[in-house]
Formats: C-alpha cells, sequence, structure tokens
C-alpha cells in the first residue's frame, strides 16, 4: 500500500497498562446494557439547557428542535435515551428530524412512529406503543426497501437510560436504530414492521434525503497499525451526519484472525470518546463511531490497548449422536446444554451448544461471539447449512460471573453422518499494546 506510515506501538509499563485495562474494563462493563444514559431532567427547560451543551453553548436553540419539543409527544423522553448521542443532537438541532404522527393499531396492539431521523448509512425511528418490549415481551421488527428487499445491517431497541443512578426502562417509548451493512445505501421509502405474537402492524415510511444530501465528510488516513506481527491498514474516514465510518484493511499477510480492537475509541480534543460498532466485508472492517458531520473538533484520535486475534484455520468436530466434543482449540470449549430458559428447540430443528470456560475479563469486553462457521461438514465430506429459523432465536448466552459463555446453533432434523466438523470463525484470544492514531491531526 502505497504512502503509508507506520504507527509505532510504544512499550508500557505496567502500572499504566492496568490502569488503561481496568479503566477500559469499566467502560465495557458499561456496553453490557445497550446506550445506558445520563440523567436528563422530563422538563423541556432543562432540554434545552442541554442542547446547548451539546452544541457548545449556542446562545440559542434552533427552530427545528423547539418545534420538535412542541408538535413530538413524549420527545423529553426520547431525549433521555439519546442524550449520549451527540451526532443524533446535533442532527436533530440541523432540521434533519421529520415529524411522522402515523399510528396502526390491529388486535388491541398499537404503535405510533412519532419520528425518523436518517442519513446515507443509519437510521433512526422513534416510537411509542402499547406493546411490551424486550425477549419476554416478543416484539421485534423488520424494516424492507421499497422493492422488498430486507435491509441487512444492525439492529437495536429496548433502550434505557440511567435516572437518580438507577436503570430505567422508558416505558411506551423506544427507538429503533438500524445501521446499514457496508456497501448499501439507505433508500427512499421503507417499510417498517412490528410483530408480536402474530399480529403484524405495517407502516410505509418515505426518507427525505434532500435533508441530508451532500453532507458528507472524507478524510484519508493511510497508516498502519502493526502489533505482535499483525498488521492493520487504516485507509479512510468518512463523516455523514449521524456517524462517522473508519475504514480498516487486513493485511493479506497476517497469520492470525483480527476481529477487533480491545477497548476501541475515538477521542476529541476536549476528551469525550465514542465507542464504536464494527461490521466486517471480508478482510476489510468498519468501524462506526457516533460522532457525525456537525462535530467538527479540532483533532481526532483513535485509541485501543490492543488487538483480539487467534490462530487461522482451526477446527472444531463433534459427534452430537454421542454428545462428544473430539476436537477443539484448546481445554475451554466443550459441548455444553441448551437453557430452556433462553431457547427451546424447533418443530423442524434442533439446537446443540457450545461451552466456553476460562474467560477473563478482557475476553468478556466481547461477549456473544459467533465460533462456529454457519456450515458444516459430515463425516462423508458433505457439506451442510445450519438450519434457518424464522421469529425469535437467542444465539448466546453469557455468565459473567462464571466467567464462561454458550453459543446455540440450530441443526436440522435429519440423520448426518457423525461426526461433524466445523471452521472456528470466532475465537477469545488478544495482545495489549497500546494503540494512538491521530486521524485529524
Amino acid at each position: 500500500m502505497e504512502n503509508e506510515t507506520n504507527t509505532v506501538v510504544q512499550p508500557i509499563d505496567d502500572e499504566r497498562l492496568k490502569a488503561a485495562i481496568r479503566t477500559g474494563l469499566e467502560r465495557g462493563k458499561r456496553q453490557v446494557v445497550p446506550r445506558r444514559r445520563k440523567r436528563l431532567s422530563l422538563g423541556i427547560a432543562a432540554a434545552l439547557v442541554g442542547l446547548m451543551v451539546l452544541t457548545a453553548g449556542a446562545a440559542k436553540v434552533s427552530p427545528a428542535f423547539a418545534e420538535a419539543l412542541q408538535r413530538i409527544p413524549s420527545f423529553n423522553i426520547f431525549l433521555k435515551l439519546i442524550n449520549e448521542d451527540t451526532a443524533l443532537i446535533s442532527s436533530i438541532d440541523q432540521n434533519l428530524l421529520q415529524r411522522i404522527g402515523q399510528t396502526v393499531e390491529k388486535d388491541g396492539k398499537r404503535l405510533t412512529v412519532e419520528a425518523l431521523i436518517a442519513d446515507e448509512r443509519r437510521l433512526v425511528i422513534f416510537y411509542s406503543t402499547n406493546m411490551s418490549g424486550g425477549y419476554d415481551g416478543g416484539l421485534r421488527f423488520d424494516l424492507y426497501d421499497e422493492h422488498g428487499k430486507s435491509l441487512g445491517g444492525a439492529l437495536t431497541t429496548d433502550h434505557v437510560f440511567t435516572d437518580n443512578a438507577q436503570l430505567q426502562s422508558s416505558g411506551n417509548e423506544d427507538y429503533i436504530d438500524l445501521l446499514l451493512d457496508h456497501g448499501e445505501k439507505m433508500p427512499s421509502k421503507v417499510r417498517f414492521l412490528a410483530l408480536q405474537n402474530g399480529t403484524t402492524l405495517e407502516f410505509d415510511l418515505v426518507i427525505d434525503q434532500n435533508r441530508f444530501a451532500g453532507m458528507t465528510r472524507k478524510y484519508e488516513i493511510n497508516q498502519t497499525i502493526e502489533i505482535d506481527g499483525q498488521k492493520l491498514h487504516v485507509v479512510r474516514a468518512r463523516q455523514s451526519p449521524l456517524i462517522m465510518e473508519l475504514i480498516v484493511r487486513k493485511d493479506k499477510a497476517n497469520t492470525k484472525e483480527i476481529p477487533g480492537f480491545v477497548n476501541l475509541r475515538l477521542q476529541d480534543d476536549s476528551g469525550r470518546s465514542w465507542l464504536s460498532g464494527i461490521t466486517f466485508t471480508g478482510d476489510e472492517m468498519s468501524l462506526f463511531f457516533k460522532n457525525g458531520y456537525f462535530q467538527k473538533p479540532k483533532r481526532l484520535t483513535l485509541l485501543a490497548d490492543g488487538l483480539f486475534m487467534f490462530e487461522k484455520d482451526q477446527k472444531v468436530v463433534v459427534d452430537l449422536e454421542k454428545n462428544i466434543m473430539l476436537e477443539a482449540s484448546d481445554d475451554r470449549l466443550s459441548l455444553g446444554t441448551v437453557d430452556p430458559r433462553f431457547q427451546t428447540d424447533g418443530d423442524d430443528f434442533s439446537t446443540f451448544a457450545i461451552t466456553l470456560t476460562g474467560l477473563d475479563e478482557i475476553d468478556q469486553l466481547r461477549r456473544g461471539i459467533n465460533i462456529l462457521s454457519n456450515d458444516f461438514t459430515d463425516a462423508n465430506g458433505t457439506v451442510h447449512a445450519l438450519a434457518e429459523v424464522k421469529g425469535l432465536f437467542t444465539s448466546s448466552v453469557s455468565i459473567p460471573s462464571e466467567n464462561k459463555s454458550s453459543t446455540y446453533y440450530p441443526i436440522l432434523r435429519k440423520k448426518y453422518p457423525q461426526p461433524l466438523t466445523f471452521t472456528i470463525s470466532d475465537y477469545p484470544g488478544y495482545v495489549l499494546k497500546p494503540i494512538e492514531l491521530e486521524l485529524i491531526p
């Protein structure tokens, strides 16, 4: 790769490293519940003050934000949920919020899409409902484009906040947050489905793309991170209103798989930090931070405490008829049991569990990793895919107090020649060395 400079990973003394790791671990623990929020008063006056702080003490609040406070029911509740998301707050202030106010009711179930905000890669839909959410409530969402194609990406909901140091549910108000897969772009129309216990509520939403047209900013980085002989090439950064995306490529000569960074964060010149989500396309990873187009820091620095990594080309061999594991990466891996509280078999599939033990605190920063590949080879050399499951399926359960986790895999109810061989697609492992990379020097 041309015009690259190596990022030197400096040695660090034990006490500084331990302190950095402790800080990162506390940060990781805060991620266990999505989007834990700081306290925000219910009053409109407090909301206005909060906005002025987030917009660097602007003398007055924009008409767009004031209108949202006045016209969107329960907007103060939504503000509680997004209080730490400066990209969302600043985009609302810049008139990117679309008020919807559309209600659908069926079988006694009701949901109102209050508003939405979008850019080329991220869609946030604010809603209120009388349906209970979460795992027990069975409420889930699907999104499709105008051609009926499912919108692929990372979807989060069931957000919470803290009030008086107590974790609080948002009650009847929440939002869904969709980050499209790498290479996908936001459609002009979205079909939004809310599903619960056989009832489906449907919405046709128009995305006003003129609101964010042309709002992108690109930075060429072209620097290399090297740890333990493994290299990552940081290629470029791209800001849109709701996210900053950092493109990182794995070196083709790497002998280990690198699924991510240890305690990755983005820090601006004021010391404020943003955590990251990661998606993968082959040997390329996209790092996403909620630092958007309207944030204009003098300096942005990428920081991490090291890299997660594990050896390539590892296998797991199991005999599901005898319920034994014949080959594994190490003695931490075994065939487990499926907890019926979280997962049951289906009519056309059964479920088996792979259990990992001996996980330390840094391993547990990556809970719910998908250990096995999505296909496997039977004893006759025939390749099969895992079963496709419709509806809710719990893929993993972590037990931090016991330093272990279990991952669940669905397999069709048919007789496979045993044993079955899987490729390991992800596994615990890491090397700790501090990373500091100036993105905007």
